[in-house]
């Protein structure tokens, strides 16, 4: 039965295909006429998952199954802020493991698949930049 993180994930793997507005509307004639606050996927990720870390407590399952999502959604991250804010929640859930985690299984599980996501997006880097060999 799927759960809250599940559809939680799947709206984020949506919004990672989806193009945000810029938050200035025009008329016909070209004219500034709305600003809107802008929605960003950033704004969108961390509102849906700061809370989840936040409120986890001493709930491990919850901090590995965010580690899992993510692991998951990095494949899906296209553009460069979509990565970083991933790496960046990545970053946090693993540190909040290394503090809060005291079972040594349970706290190599988030190394590994914080490491996991670390090495997905080195070598995602690694495939796109230019090598030094050529010419």
């Amino acid at each position: 039965m799927p759960n809250g993180m599940c559809f939680t994930e799947a709206a984020v793997a949506q919004a990672s295909r989806k193009h945000f507005p810029s938050g200035l509307y025009r008329d016909e004639e070209g004219q500034a006429r709305v600003f809107a606050r802008r929605f960003t996927f950033a704004g969108m990720f961390n509102a849906a998952f700061h809370q989840l870390r936040q409120n986890a407590g001493p709930a491990v399952s919850l901090y590995l199954r965010l580690l899992e999502v993510f692991s998951e959604l990095a494949p899906l991250m296209r553009t460069e802020e979509q990565k970083e804010v991933l790496r960046l929640h990545s970053a946090m859930v693993h540190e909040t493991c290394r503090e809060k985690v005291s079972q040594s299984r349970d706290l190599q599980a988030a190394e590994i698949r914080y490491a996991e996501i670390e090495n997905y997006f080195r070598e995602s880097e690694a495939e796109t930049s230019p090598s030094a060999d050529r010419d």
